[in-house]
């Protein structure tokens, strides 16, 4: 009887074993095993396309979900909120100003990766050369949030209080 219960459990033992080697070699694996053939290895084409044409990407959040609207946004929805000639002149020129230096400073940033990722490709980094480039994408990425917030607090001064809950609530900020 007993060697009939052992090949009963051959199947699943076998099973368990080769599921265990498949997880310890899975667990192994890098997440960024895809993005080894990427021209800049630490930016994706979006986030290279983001910065080049100094979309918002989610660096005027504090500003978007606490009721400073951004002005690319207003100016989508200018008619239901029935701005003014004077209105739509100010914030065009509020997302204009903001777009022109963020597409400059993101610029930058995409430079100053392509040098980092060299730094690393030429097998010569070193912590120097490291460290004044990281410190140059910091101070960049400072100044294109900087830039996106700052758009969100002229663009708030250019609306009215109904105007800006009426933006909240198209938005889907508030019911």
């Amino acid at each position: 009887m007993a060697p009939s219960i052992i090949l009963l459990f051959l199947p699943f033992c076998l099973g368990l074993a080769a599921f265990n080697s498949s997880a310890q070699h899975s667990t192994h694996q890098s997440p960024y095993q895809a993005e080894t053939d990427r021209a800049i290895k630490t930016l994706s084409e979006a986030e290279v396309g983001g910065y080049t044409n100094g979309r918002g990407m989610g660096l005027a959040k504090a500003a978007e979900l606490n009721g400073y609207p951004g002005p690319m946004h207003v100016l989508e929805v200018e008619k239901e909120l029935a701005m003014t000639t004077d209105q739509k002149t100010r914030m065009k020129a509020v997302y204009e100003a903001m777009h022109e230096q963020a597409v400059t400073l993101g610029k930058q940033i995409v430079e100053q990766e392509t040098a980092l990722n060299r730094l690393f490709a030429s097998n010569k980094a070193e912590h120097e050369a490291v460290q004044v480039t990281v410190e140059k994408v910091a101070q960049l990425q400072g100044q294109l949030r900087l830039t996106h917030l700052d758009a969100h607090l002229k663009a708030k001064q250019v609306l009215t209080v109904a105007q800006v809950n009426q933006y909240n609530l198209l938005r889907g900020y508030t019911k």
